[in-house]
């Protein structure tokens, strides 16, 4: 640019030089320092410059604009590289300044006063200092800073809910002995359904469950036969993560399974469609196929899944319920899925949450047609429904062609193709003039190419 002075000449000043003059000496200064010192390239490849990463320079400035640099410099040294609150200074009452967050710096520096510790806690400081110095060797100080944070102020309630401050009750429970921690589980207890809401607060509770006595254990585990208390949590997304940590505790007791089955009795519809509600149910389901196949528990909870098959496989949270469920199923609940599956085809094939179910139930025929002749039966009657005609269709096709047209249904219509290998000759032999029928018009559509070339694959 050229820049005009009175009783001076016309000069060219180059744009990298040019300052606002609203600036102060000491900000200009910076940016000087900056550009000086900064301004570190290396070429690529293709000729362009990038600037050197990873380049620190302390500046050389005065005034004010150096007070507030080295003030945040030192905050910044002190909460650590990623911290934001560089204005915000911690109380200096409660312990002195720590030099280094390293293990072993943390650990020569004194604790703060017991009615502090609580405080202290719920700062990055603080709760790194007294998570560093918490160990099994010594439980007395665990006992001492437990009751602490028990009795201080903010409450244990506000503690366990607190990010930083949970981390230190967590460490807590870890070394602690666990009749020192009654007075802590006195607390969960009461407050159980707050704290497995709370982001923070189900991490406590995960905890006491992991590390707690078996008799503990089962004081935290019973409150989750509670209707209400269990259709809150297992539908939360930080709830059900308590609800699934229950679940092992639960297990050695089939009376306690029992107990929570009957509780959700009537609520697995709305459980199941859930995001959250379906990956407890599927646990569950898992826990009790495992552990007790064919008990009463097992049969009641499939019962109440079975009866809200209409509205469970339609979603995508319901339709991985009922896939978890036939696993391990047993032999009339495969039985009764594929039933529905052919009573309501042309729905299923237009439903991609459904299109999933009828995809397991064909794998689990398949893995028991060795077993008896029975499951021979139960695929020509799933398959059979597949290649029998479509009565909405105008052109009086069969199902497994409209399938093998849609979007979502060439999906299915592939896996019952891909299965023909398993299939007796003369039902292999119909679903192959059904194909051949219309061999052009599926070669022509993006879908029923995929179809095509599934069955191809599978008769290679």
């Amino acid at each position: 640019v050229n820049v005009v002075s009175e009783g001076l000449e016309e000069v060219s000043v180059a744009m990298v030089n040019v300052r606002p003059h609203s600036l102060p000496v000491e900000a200009l200064n910076l940016i000087d320092q900056g550009l000086g010192s900064n301004a570190i390239v290396r070429q690529k490849g293709d000729g362009a410059c990038i600037e050197k990463k990873g380049v620190t320079v302390t500046p050389t400035v005065v005034g004010k604009v150096k007070e507030w640099m080295d003030k945040n410099m030192n905050q910044l040294t002190l909460g650590g590289a990623s911290s934001t609150e560089l204005d915000v200074e911690e109380p200096m009452s409660m312990s002195p300044p720590l030099q280094s967050t390293s293990k072993q710096s943390l650990e020569q520096v004194p604790l703060p006063p017991s009615q502090d510790l609580a405080g202290y806690s719920r700062t990055s400081k603080g709760s790194l200092h007294i998570q560093s110095i918490l160990t099994t060797a010594n439980p007395q100080l665990s006992s001492h800073v437990l009751s602490s944070l028990l009795t201080g102020s903010p409450g244990p309630l506000s503690l366990m809910t607190s990010p930083k401050s949970s981390y230190v009750i967590q460490k807590l429970i870890t070394v602690t002995p666990s009749p020192q921690l009654q007075p802590l589980l006195s607390i969960i207890l009461s407050y159980f359904t707050q704290l497995s809401l709370d982001s923070s607060g189900c991490r406590v509770v995960q905890s006491m469950l992991e590390f707690s006595s078996p008799d503990q254990q089962r004081s935290i585990t019973s409150l989750l036969c509670n209707t209400k208390t269990l259709l809150a949590l297992a539908s939360d997304k930080h709830g059900t993560y308590v609800a699934q940590a229950c679940l092992p505790h639960l297990t050695p007791n089939p009376t306690a399974l029992l107990a929570l089955v009957n509780s959700l009795l009537g609520y697995t519809a709305m459980l199941g469609q859930h995001q959250c509600g379906t990956f407890f149910l599927q646990r569950l389901v898992g826990v009790l196929s495992t552990h007790y196949p064919g008990s009463g528990a097992a049969c009641l909870l499939q019962e109440d899944i079975l009866a809200n098959l209409s509205q469970l496989a339609i979603t995508e949270p319901g339709s991985r319920l009922v896939q978890a469920m036939l696993k391990d199923s047993q032999p009339t609940t495969v039985v009764r899925v594929a039933r529905w599956v052919v009573e309501n085809v042309k729905a299923v094939i237009i439903t991609k949450p459904a299109v999933y179910v009828a995809g397991a139930v064909l794998e689990q025929i398949i893995e028991r047609l060795d077993e008896e002749g029975s499951w021979a039966s139960l695929l020509d009657m799933v398959v059979q429904g597949f290649i029998g005609p479509d009565k909405e269709s105008s052109l009086r096709q069969s199902i497994l062609l409209t399938a093998a047209l849609h979007p979502v249904g060439h999906l299915l219509a592939r896996e019952v193709v891909a299965k023909v290998n398993y299939m007796p000759e003369e039902m292999k032999m119909d679903v192959m003039r059904v194909l051949a029928s219309e061999v052009d018009r599926l070669s022509m559509d993006k879908f029923g190419c995929i179809v095509l070339k599934g069955l191809a694959e599978s008769v290679i």
